[in-house]
């Protein structure tokens, strides 16, 4: 069946549908929905927006844009205020926290780790024994002077053969007792050490002066005619020239020529003067070795006086030559006595029962430490107190010599030979008029001075403590 032919006509009611269609179709791409009707919107007394304008929308947008613009600004202008009152708030609060804390608390012990770091660099040899009974070598702040000690004193000797081998068959510790009082001045009496020189070994170091002036070891040859017009040896003088029995400046001259050439010229050298100290025997120091011990009669670490005194004299020691010649080591020790109970008070003998504590303690210690074994094997020791200067050369070859003469002996020493006690000499008692001088040499293995030193360390708390060791 045939179908009817179906058209569209412009009705009526097609253009109402089409034009409601067309304006729903502008509503729905606004997104905006009247909130009243246009009947409504009237009534009220408002004239109704239109959306249908596209300039609206290009303002509207335009209007929104900017308005986050500036709001953006504003938050950013914000935040960099925020940024910088917390950095300067934060400068304010560390200056705070360092000036209250980091600088009483924490700088001590940054101060405290810096010095232990310090205490790194330090030769090893510190910390072994026997170094580390003494506090002198951790608490020096003379670093140099430990590290020329290890080159030029323990590093030649760890391979070195023991002293039986290199023919030494004994050993004399030089003991140098000082106290609080007198450790600034200690380094001054060793000035004369370098121009009295301990033994003649250093002597080839040093030189030997007469006078300030080199002697002079070469020949001198006299005119001995009598109208001669050369160097003429008076009569006075002769007793100081050694000559020679003829003179010839020529070995094939004849025999003629030689007695004529002594008739007129003689050759002749200074004669060597001879003290009672140039007689002593130089190979005390081939069988015998010699220590210096610098002993100080409180602790090292408690007195920067003491350890400034001990680097000087160690300085002087290590330097190219001299007088160390004469000693094998060189050490630094101490006797730990409080500073309360370290007293030498001679004006206060009759009333102060410990007037000479400091002294008496100090001898203990030394003989004791000697004794130990600790720093070697000695068999005495010379007691070389501060006020005892040299006045002769090679006294040490003088002091070997005396020991090697006067062995086996207790205490090796003299009486007190000065002119102080003149004055009262007749009421001093026989007791202190005839007792050995502290300056001595002490047998630290004989069992008499072992009863001695037990006795003064017995009557230490007690009034007979007012009685000096010596």
């Amino acid at each position: 069946m045939r179908q009817p032919k179906t058209t569209t006509t412009n009705t009526p009611y097609s253009k109402v549908i089409q034009k409601y269609v067309h304006e729903s179709n502008k509503e729905r791409k606004s997104h905006k929905q009247p909130i009243f009707n246009t009947v409504e919107a009237e009534s009220l007394g408002y004239q109704p927006r239109s959306y249908n304008s596209q300039t609206d929308e290009d303002d509207n947008f335009s209007s929104t844009s900017s308005q986050q613009r500036q709001l953006h600004r504003r938050k950013e202008t914000t935040q960099r205020i925020l940024r910088l009152s917390l950095v300067i708030l934060s400068a304010f609060f560390s200056k705070y926290i360092h000036n209250q804390w980091v600088s009483p608390y924490l700088l001590p012990q940054i101060q405290q780790s810096s010095r232990r770091f310090k205490e790194l660099n330090r030769p090893s040899f510190v910390f072994d024994h026997p170094y580390i009974t003494s506090s002198y070598y951790t608490a020096t702040k003379s670093i140099a002077t430990l590290e020329q000690m290890e080159r030029l004193q323990i590093d030649p000797k760890k391979d070195r053969p023991p002293d039986i081998e290199r023919g030494i068959v004994s050993r004399l510790a030089i003991v140098r007792p000082f106290c609080e009082f007198d450790a600034d001045s200690l380094p001054t009496t060793f000035a004369c050490w370098n121009s009295l020189v301990p033994c003649r070994a250093a002597e080839q170091d040093l030189g030997e002066e007469e006078n300030g002036e080199e002697v002079v070891d070469e020949w001198v040859v006299f005119d001995m005619s009598v109208n001669g017009t050369g160097r003429k040896l008076e009569e006075e003088d002769e007793e100081n020239w050694e000559c020679e029995a003829d003179y010839s400046d020529s070995a094939n001259s004849s025999s003629w020529f030689r007695g004529f050439a002594s008739s007129l010229f003689k050759r002749c050298k200074p004669k060597t003067r001879k003290d009672y100290f140039d007689d002593v025997p130089a190979d005390g120091l081939r069988t015998t070795s010699a220590d210096l011990f610098l002993f100080y009669s409180q602790t090292f670490s408690e007195n920067d006086v003491a350890i400034h005194a001990v680097d000087e004299i160690m300085n002087e020691y290590f330097s190219a030559g001299g007088w160390n010649r004469c000693f094998d080591n060189i050490y630094a020790i101490e006797a730990n006595i409080p500073q309360e109970l370290d007293l030498y008070i001679p004006a206060a003998q009759e009333e102060l029962y410990n007037w000479v504590n400091g002294p008496n303690r100090q001898y203990e210690a030394a003989f004791r430490i000697i004794q130990s074994g600790e720093w070697g094997n000695y068999d005495a020791f010379y007691l070389m107190e501060g006020d005892s200067v040299p006045v002769k050369n090679y006294w040490l070859d003088v002091i070997l010599g005396e020991i090697n003469a006067y062995r086996p002996f207790a205490v090796l020493g003299a009486q007190y030979d000065g002119d102080k006690w003149d004055g009262f000499y007749e009421a001093i008692p026989i007791s202190l008029l005839h007792h050995t001088n502290g300056n001595g040499i002490y047998n630290t293995s004989h069992p008499l001075l072992e009863r001695l030193v037990g006795q003064l360390e017995v009557e230490a708390p007690c009034p007979y403590n007012s009685i000096p060791y010596d």
